[in-house]
Protein backbone atom coordinates (compact mmCIF):
# COMPACT_ATOMS: atom_id res chain seq x y z
CA UNK A 1 0.00 0.00 0.00
CA UNK A 2 2.55 2.55 0.95
CA UNK A 3 4.65 1.83 -2.71
CA UNK A 4 1.29 2.35 -4.12
CA UNK A 5 1.18 5.32 -2.22
CA UNK A 6 4.46 6.29 -3.32
CA UNK A 7 4.18 5.88 -7.13
CA UNK A 8 0.71 8.32 -6.99
CA UNK A 9 2.31 11.05 -4.83
CA UNK A 10 5.25 10.74 -7.60
CA UNK A 11 2.42 10.75 -10.56
CA UNK A 12 1.10 14.25 -8.76
CA UNK A 13 4.32 15.39 -8.66
CA UNK A 14 5.13 14.61 -12.51
CA UNK A 15 2.00 16.04 -13.22
CA UNK A 16 2.96 20.04 -12.03
CA UNK A 17 6.21 19.68 -13.36
CA UNK A 18 4.98 19.23 -16.86
CA UNK A 19 5.09 21.31 -19.83
CA UNK A 20 1.43 20.72 -21.38
CA UNK A 21 -1.95 21.37 -20.01
CA UNK A 22 -4.19 19.04 -19.18
CA UNK A 23 -8.00 20.14 -20.50
CA UNK A 24 -11.17 17.76 -18.61
CA UNK A 25 -13.84 16.71 -20.55
CA UNK A 26 -17.01 14.85 -19.16
CA UNK A 27 -18.10 11.95 -21.05
CA UNK A 28 -21.84 12.85 -21.48
CA UNK A 29 -20.46 16.00 -23.20
CA UNK A 30 -18.63 13.62 -25.95
CA UNK A 31 -22.32 12.15 -27.00
CA UNK A 32 -22.42 15.56 -28.77
CA UNK A 33 -19.22 15.91 -30.24
CA UNK A 34 -16.77 13.47 -32.05
CA UNK A 35 -13.27 13.44 -30.24
CA UNK A 36 -12.13 14.81 -33.44
CA UNK A 37 -14.26 17.93 -32.94
CA UNK A 38 -13.11 18.01 -29.22
CA UNK A 39 -9.41 17.20 -29.64
CA UNK A 40 -9.66 20.53 -31.98
CA UNK A 41 -10.58 22.38 -28.93
CA UNK A 42 -7.54 21.53 -27.70
CA UNK A 43 -5.47 22.24 -30.33
CA UNK A 44 -6.86 25.85 -30.79
CA UNK A 45 -6.02 26.40 -27.02
CA UNK A 46 -2.70 24.87 -27.96
CA UNK A 47 -2.37 27.71 -29.86
CA UNK A 48 -3.56 30.54 -28.71
CA UNK A 49 -1.24 29.59 -25.26
CA UNK A 50 1.70 28.46 -27.05
CA UNK A 51 1.63 25.45 -24.94
CA UNK A 52 0.42 22.20 -25.91
CA UNK A 53 -2.76 20.78 -24.69
CA UNK A 54 -3.86 17.28 -23.76
CA UNK A 55 -7.15 16.29 -24.31
CA UNK A 56 -8.73 14.19 -21.54
CA UNK A 57 -12.17 12.48 -22.02
CA UNK A 58 -13.31 10.71 -19.09
CA UNK A 59 -14.78 7.34 -18.90
CA UNK A 60 -18.12 8.26 -16.76
CA UNK A 61 -18.76 10.84 -14.07
CA UNK A 62 -16.95 9.01 -11.28
CA UNK A 63 -13.26 9.26 -12.89
CA UNK A 64 -13.81 12.83 -13.68
CA UNK A 65 -14.46 13.79 -10.48
CA UNK A 66 -11.77 12.00 -8.62
CA UNK A 67 -9.28 13.11 -11.04
CA UNK A 68 -10.67 16.82 -10.10
CA UNK A 69 -10.43 15.85 -6.61
CA UNK A 70 -7.21 15.23 -7.04
CA UNK A 71 -5.99 18.67 -9.47
CA UNK A 72 -4.98 16.53 -12.35
CA UNK A 73 -6.63 18.80 -14.90
CA UNK A 74 -5.10 22.36 -15.18
CA UNK A 75 -8.86 23.38 -16.78
CA UNK A 76 -12.20 21.85 -17.38
CA UNK A 77 -15.65 22.46 -18.66
CA UNK A 78 -17.28 21.23 -15.56
CA UNK A 79 -21.11 20.74 -14.67
CA UNK A 80 -22.22 22.51 -12.02
CA UNK A 81 -22.88 20.25 -9.00
CA UNK A 82 -19.65 18.67 -9.50
CA UNK A 83 -17.96 22.02 -9.14
CA UNK A 84 -19.38 22.56 -5.51
CA UNK A 85 -17.72 19.35 -4.82
CA UNK A 86 -14.25 20.55 -6.28
CA UNK A 87 -14.18 23.96 -5.61
CA UNK A 88 -11.01 23.72 -3.32
CA UNK A 89 -9.69 22.34 -5.98
CA UNK A 90 -10.99 24.90 -9.17
CA UNK A 91 -12.39 28.24 -9.52
CA UNK A 92 -15.06 28.55 -12.09
CA UNK A 93 -14.11 31.39 -13.52
CA UNK A 94 -16.60 31.45 -17.07
CA UNK A 95 -19.94 29.97 -17.38
CA UNK A 96 -22.19 29.73 -20.35
CA UNK A 97 -25.26 31.48 -21.54
CA UNK A 98 -28.11 29.65 -22.39
CA UNK A 99 -30.92 31.65 -23.94
CA UNK A 100 -28.81 35.15 -22.82
CA UNK A 101 -28.96 33.04 -19.11
CA UNK A 102 -26.47 32.66 -16.67
CA UNK A 103 -28.87 30.32 -15.24
CA UNK A 104 -30.94 26.82 -16.70
CA UNK A 105 -34.03 24.89 -15.65
CA UNK A 106 -34.52 20.81 -15.93
CA UNK A 107 -37.28 19.37 -17.68
CA UNK A 108 -39.59 16.34 -16.50
CA UNK A 109 -40.41 15.12 -20.16
CA UNK A 110 -43.35 12.93 -20.59
CA UNK A 111 -45.61 11.30 -24.26
CA UNK A 112 -48.54 13.61 -24.62
CA UNK A 113 -51.04 11.38 -22.74
CA UNK A 114 -49.47 11.60 -19.50
CA UNK A 115 -51.47 15.30 -17.73
CA UNK A 116 -49.76 15.03 -14.07
CA UNK A 117 -47.32 12.74 -12.18
CA UNK A 118 -49.54 10.56 -10.42
CA UNK A 119 -49.87 9.06 -13.76
CA UNK A 120 -46.27 7.76 -13.38
CA UNK A 121 -46.54 5.54 -10.58
CA UNK A 122 -45.09 1.93 -10.95
CA UNK A 123 -43.65 3.58 -14.26
CA UNK A 124 -40.00 3.87 -15.40
CA UNK A 125 -37.72 6.65 -14.88
CA UNK A 126 -35.05 7.41 -17.21
CA UNK A 127 -32.49 10.43 -16.54
CA UNK A 128 -28.45 10.77 -17.78
CA UNK A 129 -26.60 10.21 -14.96
CA UNK A 130 -26.22 10.23 -10.89
CA UNK A 131 -23.96 13.40 -10.98
CA UNK A 132 -26.32 15.30 -13.58
CA UNK A 133 -27.95 18.15 -11.41
CA UNK A 134 -30.62 19.08 -14.24
CA UNK A 135 -31.20 15.40 -15.06
CA UNK A 136 -31.21 13.40 -11.67
CA UNK A 137 -30.48 15.11 -8.56
CA UNK A 138 -32.50 18.51 -9.28
CA UNK A 139 -36.15 16.75 -10.53
CA UNK A 140 -35.12 14.07 -6.97
CA UNK A 141 -35.09 16.76 -4.97
CA UNK A 142 -38.19 18.33 -6.43
CA UNK A 143 -40.34 14.57 -6.07
CA UNK A 144 -38.82 14.87 -2.63
CA UNK A 145 -40.50 18.18 -2.00
CA UNK A 146 -43.80 16.77 -3.23
CA UNK A 147 -43.59 13.70 -0.92
CA UNK A 148 -42.64 11.23 -3.49
CA UNK A 149 -40.00 8.81 -3.28
CA UNK A 150 -38.08 8.03 -6.50
CA UNK A 151 -36.87 4.63 -5.28
CA UNK A 152 -40.57 3.55 -4.19
CA UNK A 153 -42.83 5.30 -6.85
CA UNK A 154 -41.16 4.19 -10.18
CA UNK A 155 -40.70 0.89 -11.09
CA UNK A 156 -37.72 1.23 -12.08
CA UNK A 157 -34.99 3.55 -13.07
CA UNK A 158 -32.28 3.67 -15.65
CA UNK A 159 -29.20 5.65 -15.86
CA UNK A 160 -29.19 6.13 -19.56
CA UNK A 161 -25.75 8.10 -19.86
CA UNK A 162 -26.43 11.35 -21.79
CA UNK A 163 -29.87 14.11 -21.49
CA UNK A 164 -30.04 12.65 -25.58
CA UNK A 165 -30.32 9.11 -24.33
CA UNK A 166 -33.12 9.64 -21.49
CA UNK A 167 -35.51 11.29 -24.10
CA UNK A 168 -34.56 8.16 -26.68
CA UNK A 169 -35.51 6.05 -24.52
CA UNK A 170 -39.02 7.87 -23.73
CA UNK A 171 -39.53 7.95 -27.51
CA UNK A 172 -38.93 4.27 -27.87
CA UNK A 173 -41.56 3.33 -25.17
CA UNK A 174 -38.67 2.17 -22.72
CA UNK A 175 -39.38 4.72 -20.20
CA UNK A 176 -42.38 7.13 -19.29
CA UNK A 177 -40.30 9.89 -17.56
CA UNK A 178 -37.33 11.07 -18.58
CA UNK A 179 -35.57 14.41 -16.80
CA UNK A 180 -33.02 15.92 -18.83
CA UNK A 181 -32.07 19.86 -19.26
CA UNK A 182 -34.07 22.35 -20.76
CA UNK A 183 -34.25 21.87 -23.73
CA UNK A 184 -32.77 19.09 -24.84
CA UNK A 185 -35.24 18.20 -27.33
CA UNK A 186 -34.45 20.92 -29.90
CA UNK A 187 -30.87 19.36 -30.44
CA UNK A 188 -32.75 15.89 -31.61
CA UNK A 189 -34.70 16.86 -33.92
CA UNK A 190 -32.82 15.39 -36.98
CA UNK A 191 -32.58 12.02 -35.51
CA UNK A 192 -36.67 12.72 -34.04
CA UNK A 193 -38.76 14.80 -36.25
CA UNK A 194 -41.78 14.48 -34.20
CA UNK A 195 -40.35 14.89 -31.03
CA UNK A 196 -42.32 17.73 -30.00
CA UNK A 197 -45.41 15.99 -31.42
CA UNK A 198 -45.21 12.97 -29.62
CA UNK A 199 -43.68 14.84 -26.10
CA UNK A 200 -44.36 17.05 -23.72
CA UNK A 201 -42.53 18.77 -20.55
CA UNK A 202 -45.19 18.09 -17.98
CA UNK A 203 -43.34 20.62 -15.52
CA UNK A 204 -39.96 22.60 -14.91
CA UNK A 205 -37.59 22.49 -12.34
CA UNK A 206 -36.54 25.55 -10.34
CA UNK A 207 -33.20 27.75 -11.82
CA UNK A 208 -29.58 26.09 -11.37
CA UNK A 209 -26.38 27.76 -12.58
CA UNK A 210 -24.76 27.01 -15.87
CA UNK A 211 -22.30 24.37 -16.02
CA UNK A 212 -18.72 26.34 -17.02
CA UNK A 213 -14.79 26.73 -17.37
CA UNK A 214 -13.06 25.96 -14.20
CA UNK A 215 -9.18 26.43 -13.62
CA UNK A 216 -7.06 24.52 -11.27
CA UNK A 217 -6.67 27.29 -8.33
CA UNK A 218 -2.56 26.82 -8.54
CA UNK A 219 -2.54 28.25 -11.86
CA UNK A 220 -2.67 32.24 -10.45
CA UNK A 221 -1.83 35.95 -12.12
CA UNK A 222 -0.95 36.35 -15.81
CA UNK A 223 -1.35 32.60 -16.40
CA UNK A 224 -4.76 32.50 -15.44
CA UNK A 225 -5.92 35.38 -17.02
CA UNK A 226 -3.85 34.30 -20.64
CA UNK A 227 -5.67 30.85 -20.25
CA UNK A 228 -9.54 32.79 -19.82
CA UNK A 229 -8.99 35.33 -22.43
CA UNK A 230 -7.31 32.24 -24.49
CA UNK A 231 -10.93 29.85 -24.00
CA UNK A 232 -12.53 32.99 -24.83
CA UNK A 233 -11.50 33.21 -28.17
CA UNK A 234 -11.39 29.99 -28.65
CA UNK A 235 -15.54 29.26 -28.01
CA UNK A 236 -15.76 32.42 -30.12
CA UNK A 237 -13.88 30.94 -32.97
CA UNK A 238 -16.21 27.45 -32.95
CA UNK A 239 -19.35 29.12 -31.96
CA UNK A 240 -20.99 26.34 -33.77
CA UNK A 241 -19.26 23.57 -32.07
CA UNK A 242 -19.86 25.18 -28.32
CA UNK A 243 -23.30 25.51 -29.52
CA UNK A 244 -23.35 21.72 -29.94
CA UNK A 245 -21.46 20.67 -27.50
CA UNK A 246 -22.42 23.26 -24.55
CA UNK A 247 -25.49 24.56 -25.68
CA UNK A 248 -24.00 27.46 -26.03
CA UNK A 249 -21.70 30.00 -27.59
CA UNK A 250 -21.65 32.48 -25.20
CA UNK A 251 -19.70 33.14 -22.08
CA UNK A 252 -19.53 35.70 -18.73
CA UNK A 253 -17.46 35.77 -15.68
CA UNK A 254 -18.16 33.60 -12.94
CA UNK A 255 -17.86 33.52 -8.92
CA UNK A 256 -18.44 31.09 -6.61
CA UNK A 257 -21.21 32.54 -4.81
CA UNK A 258 -23.58 31.86 -8.32
CA UNK A 259 -22.96 28.20 -7.18
CA UNK A 260 -24.21 28.30 -3.45
CA UNK A 261 -27.74 27.12 -4.47
CA UNK A 262 -26.02 23.67 -4.87
CA UNK A 263 -24.86 23.32 -1.66
CA UNK A 264 -28.28 22.84 -0.54
CA UNK A 265 -29.77 20.45 -3.13
CA UNK A 266 -26.64 18.03 -2.33
CA UNK A 267 -26.77 18.13 1.57
CA UNK A 268 -30.34 17.54 1.28
CA UNK A 269 -31.25 14.52 -1.38
CA UNK A 270 -27.61 12.82 0.11
CA UNK A 271 -26.42 11.67 -3.49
Amino acid sequence: MRFLKFLFLNFLISCQMRDYYVLGVFPSQKEIATYDELEKIAEDLSKELKRPVKLYIGNNYEDMENKLKVGFFDFAFVPSLVYVEVSDKYEMVLKFLRNNKGFYRGQFVVLKDIDSINQLKNKNWAFPDKKSTSGYLLPKYMLLKMGINPDTFFNYQYEAGSHDKAVELLIRGNVQLATTFEDVRERMKDKFPDIFEKTKILFYTDSIPNDGFAINRKIKGIEREKIIESIKKVIKNNSDLFYRFLGSKEVIPASDSDYKILWDIKNKIGE
